[in-house]
Formats: C-alpha cells, structure tokens, sequence
C-alpha cells in the first residue's frame, strides 16, 4: 500500500514536469495560428498616449513630413493604422501600432510602430520588446528587423528563419514581428475596403 501510494506521488511529480517542459519548449514552433490578432482588452500599454504618438510621427516620418493631421482607424483584425499625408506625395503614409501577447509564460507581451506605404515597408521601432533576462531590444536589434524589411513591398511574405532573422535571445518576440509585418498586405486591403485610400494609392 506504502509502495502504491509513493508510486502515485512519483508519477504526478513527472507529469508535472514534463507538462512544464513542453510548455516552455514550444517557442520558434508555435503554429502562426496561435498568434492573437489585434490588441486585447486586457494588454496594458507600456507607455502613455502622447509617447505613443510620437512614435507614430517618427515612424510616418519615413516617408516625409507627415501632416499635422493624422487619421486613426482600429481594425477589428489588426489594431491601429495611423494616415497622413506628406510633403512632395501624392500617395498617404500608413503607421500601425502592434500590441502582441506572447504565448510564453514567462515573456513580456510584444510592443511595436511600424510604416509602410502603397508599396512596401518604410520604419520599424519598438516600443517595449525584451528578450532574454529582461533585457530592451536595442538599436542593433531594431536595425536586424529593418534590414529584412524596409524597402522592400510588402505584398510578399517574407518567411521566418531562426537561424538568421531571430534577434539573439528574443526568438518568440522576433517571429511574432515577423507574423506582424506580413500581414500588411492584409491591412493595407482592408483600408481599401474602409475607402480610407484607393488602391494603388
């Protein structure tokens, strides 16, 4: 009875433990599926709404002089898309804030601006991004994502390698921009379909 007994403790005790470990092991394998879309109700900005705003204008500044107006739109799918019109084009520019939680116990939520235009990607910038030991991504790290990005259009997907595109201990966080900046095309489509810009605009 003693035997069963501590056998029964035993066998708790592994599962216990290999459940934790494959829950702490799904990182860069994650199915895109499981990526939440949008911004979630219960996610809290790190940072307050003016901060925000700056970075909108130094991300739609990219691609000019941005107006003093700038126009907002939530999308259901994709969160917020920031418009303004710039100096010496005919075409707007486009910024949207990504607000990501991250399916990881223990990894912050994912925070960032990007830019894009009627082609492709002008600006990426984070607003709060951590890896490993709680550690802010840097500029060098900013620059690793911009490189895959900016200038190019956005109309094709670009795929996600580990190996290369992953920001040194910030995998998840990495492959979930990665996720972010490939919907664009889908973003960009449905501000077509709002009429907030003609296509090919």
């Amino acid at each position: 009875m003693r035997n069963t007994k501590w056998l029964g403790v035993l066998l708790t005790l592994a599962t216990v433990f290999f459940v934790g470990q494959a829950r702490s092991s799904r990182g860069a394998d994650l199915p895109e599926w499981e990526i939440p879309k949008g911004v979630s109700e219960s996610i809290v900005i790190p940072v307050s709404e003016e901060e925000l705003m700056e970075t909108v204008r130094q991300a739609l500044s990219a691609g000019g002089v941005p107006s003093s107006s700038i126009k907002k739109v939530v999308l259901e799918e994709f969160g917020p898309v920031y418009m303004a019109t710039v100096e010496n084009r005919k075409s707007p520019v486009f910024a949207r804030f990504v607000a990501r939680r991250v399916p990881c116990g223990d990894c912050h939520d994912v925070f960032f601006v990007y830019s894009f235009d009627n082609v492709g990607f002008l600006k990426f910038i984070p607003v709060f991004i951590t890896k490993r030991y709680n550690h802010m991504w840097n500029a060098q790290d900013a620059a690793k994502i911009e490189r895959r990005f900016v200038g190019k259009p956005f109309q094709e997907r670009l795929a996600f390698d580990p190996s290369i595109d992953a920001v040194t201990s910030a995998t998840m966080s990495s492959k979930i921009v990665f996720h972010s900046l490939n919907e664009t095309r889908d973003v960009y489509q449905k501000l077509v379909e709002l009429g907030m810009v003609k296509e090919g605009q």
